[in-house]
């Protein structure tokens, strides 16, 4: 097994767009076959569960 990769998205300010940049390489790693965690430490904004929860809601009411 290869060591793994460690990706760090992070600024100071808010709104730069380090949750949307974090997700679209999340997902593009996935795309290629990866295994991928991503872990958001932003407790108050919590912006990867809504996208996530958002997407499975998503996913289930258009049957994909």
């Amino acid at each position: 097994m290869s060591q793994p990769t460690v990706i760090v998205v992070g600024n100071e300010k808010g709104g730069a767009g380090k949750s949307t940049l974090a997700i679209h390489v999340v997902v593009g790693l996935l795309h290629a076959g990866r295994r991928v965690a991503i872990i958001d430490l932003d407790l108050r904004q919590r912006s990867m569960s809504h996208f996530f929860a958002n997407r499975a809601a998503w996913t289930a009411a258009n049957g994909h």
